[in-house]
């Protein structure tokens, strides 16, 4: 994987015996930040394998954001965002269209994230 001109490597996470890397960017270095209008804290990136942080933030939010996309990493990595996923896709009710039921699984799946994350030991790799 390249690094984007600009954007700093901060070090490798093992996630679900995967080594990732954690990218510290903006979201001109790193489009995957951006989620229509609004800039991200930080994404998860499962076709790169990467955990991409947005620059600027505090040594604290920053760290809180690596933990955060982590667990997406993890749910990735893991398969069970597949098993999640199909889950929350099988209950679908009648004449609820697929983009609904999708839209339904992110938001699922970010409410998973949200309550894992604090539960997460503070991550170790030092935070330049």
């Amino acid at each position: 994987m390249r690094i984007p001109k600009g954007a700093k490597r901060l070090g490798t996470l093992h996630v679900a015996n995967m080594a990732t890397p954690i990218i510290r960017a903006t979201a001109k270095q790193w489009p995957g930040l951006v989620d229509g209008d609004a800039t991200l804290l930080g994404c998860a990136d499962d076709e790169a394998n990467v955990i991409v942080v947005r620059d600027g933030q505090d040594p604290s939010q920053e760290r809180d954001s690596v933990n955060h996309e982590c667990v997406h990493r993890f749910l990735a990595a893991s398969g069970l965002r597949n098993v999640i996923r199909d889950e929350v896709l099988s209950r679908r009710r009648p004449g609820e269209s697929v983009e609904d039921a999708e839209a339904a699984y992110e938001a699922f799946e970010e409410r998973i994230v949200r309550v894992a994350t604090p539960l997460i030991p503070t991550t170790r790799l030092v935070l330049k």
